[in-house]
């Protein structure tokens, strides 16, 4: 399978290039060394560098262009961020979560841009794929009940009632896959990439404590895996990339 993408990949690049192959007419005897040159056509684009900001985070990614119609990008993305809310359940009791999360990752994509030769608008759309690392991807909930519990004529308070911890962590490889507009042009050096597309998370750990009357509740961790993994593995990805453009790349 490895072999047969590996073969897919370099038919394409081979195939998209193809305008830029030039074999010369060749005459010679036989038994004479032939060398044909055919040389590559590169990009006349620039590389860039820029900060980008979405659904993953903020971050910095540079662009490496390789032909007329493909180009690398490196980058890294940062979420942290924090929420407290009311929810429902238990199945209808109002609680509390409060909830952090902690995203980190790095990514490499190669964008392909089918039009880039047309000279109309068409040229800055792509399709992108690749794979990101998440160095973390961690979330820890707490949840409690907000309003006092009754068993009968016996009042439990929140306190008394305790809290759940629940932990869950995706850390790893991810796939990704998407479409965008390259190359907006802003002012002078100034351009905007818009992508959307999605990860395919890893299988996540996930652990469940609770405390007091809840603390039964740990024997829930096999049903939420199980949640998770058939719900939760694509994550949306929605990123604006504010880019300054380098020199241009020698021929």
């Amino acid at each position: 399978m490895k072999k047969l993408l590996l073969f897919s990949f370099c038919f394409l690049v081979l195939w998209q290039a193809r305008a830029g192959f030039l074999v010369p007419p060749v005459t010679a005897s036989p038994g004479d060394t032939i060398l044909i040159k055919i040389p590559v056509v590169q990009s006349e684009r620039p590389m860039a560098v820029g900060l980008s900001i979405g659904t993953q985070g903020a971050g910095l990614e540079g662009q490496i262009p390789l032909m007329r119609q493909w180009q690398f990008r490196l980058g890294a993305t940062v979420l942290p961020f924090s929420v407290s809310k009311d929810y429902y359940a238990f199945p209808s009791r109002a609680t509390v979560v409060d909830m952090d999360a902690n995203f980190a990752k790095a990514h490499f994509f190669v964008d392909w841009e089918p039009f880039a030769e047309k000279g109309t608008f068409l040229e800055k759309f792509a399709v992108s794929g690749g794979l990101a690392y998440f160095l973390t991807a961690k979330t820890k909930a707490r949840v409690r009940l907000r309003d006092p519990y009754y068993y009968g004529d016996i009042e439990f308070s929140p306190e008394d009632a305790g809290e759940l911890l629940v932990k869950s962590d995706w850390k790893g490889f991810a796939p990704y896959a998407g479409i965008g507009l390259n190359r907006l042009r802003l002012r002078g050096a100034m351009s905007l990439d818009l992508g959307l597309g999605a990860f395919y998370m890893p299988s996540p750990s996930v652990s469940i404590t609770g405390t007091k009357m809840l603390e039964e509740n740990a024997q829930n961790e096999a049903q939420l895996k199980k949640n998770l993994d058939d719900h939760f593995r694509l994550m949306p990805a929605l990123q604006f990339s504010l880019n300054y453009n380098l020199r241009k790349n020698e021929k």
